[in-house]
């Protein structure tokens, strides 16, 4: 558990579900591998040069 979220971003809506999940009993992965995050990323952001 990451108490703070992945990011530690306070802005972030995803800053404090870990100690709400965790507290529930449940828990949410953290992908380590460059396969896992391929697999299972929920969004890509893309960055282009001008």
């Amino acid at each position: 558990m990451i108490p703070t979220g992945n990011s530690g971003n306070f802005m972030s809506p995803f800053y404090d579900d870990q100690a709400r999940m965790f507290l529930q009993g449940k828990y949410r992965k953290i992908l380590f591998t460059d396969a896992q995050i391929k697999k299972d990323k929920p969004y890509v952001l893309s960055l282009l040069p001008e």
